[in-house]
């Protein structure tokens, strides 16, 4: 299913140009810290290319989780639609038999009761055949709904928006 996340990333440049990592910014943020009234500069031109490369790096991951849910989603959609097949089939299969055996002991049988009977259940047989056929096309209908519902879930989430909305920014001093 398509649902909406949040991330939160974090990006630092130190004085000297060196680019901190994720954890590092962490670990600063929740240091105890004072605030000073004076406004403070901060070259945001360094820190879009770390931005950049953390998006792209969320982007990914985002990709990676998605193509495993619909991995999944495939395959117990595959077994669940294979499962049902399976059991109309068979349900067809021993019917069939079924008639084969009633007409096979159709051709032996004198008694006109007998026959009759025969006939009756030949009849009951051939009925349920038909009805057997009908509920093959509903599950095969079936299935091709939660196909089409799956090829949506699917082309949601390979039209993800990202939405940015930058929180604060913070220049640090270390004593």
């Amino acid at each position: 299913s398509l649902e909406t996340t949040d991330h939160l990333l974090f990006t630092a440049v130190t004085d000297d140009g060196a680019v901190l990592k994720q954890e590092q910014c962490r670990k600063l943020m929740e240091l105890p810290a004072l605030a000073s009234p004076e406004p403070v500069a901060i070259d945001t031109k360094a820190l879009a290319k770390d931005h950049e490369r953390l998006l792209q790096g969320l982007g990914l991951e985002l990709k990676a989780k998605d193509t495993q849910h619909v991995t999944t989603e495939v395959l117990k959609l595959n077994r669940w639609a294979q499962d049902r097949q399976n059991t109309a089939d068979r349900h067809l299969r021993d019917t069939k038999e079924k008639i084969q055996q009633l007409n096979r002991e159709s051709a032996s049988i004198t008694e006109p009761t007998e026959h009759l009977k025969l006939q009756k259940k030949l009849r009951d047989y051939e009925s349920r055949l038909r009805k057997q056929r009908a509920e093959i096309d509903r599950v095969y209908d079936k299935i091709e709904q939660e196909r089409d519902k799956m090829i949506r879930d699917i082309e949601g989430r390979t039209k993800r928006t990202v939405t940015e909305e930058p929180i604060f920014a913070v220049r640090f001093t270390i004593h």
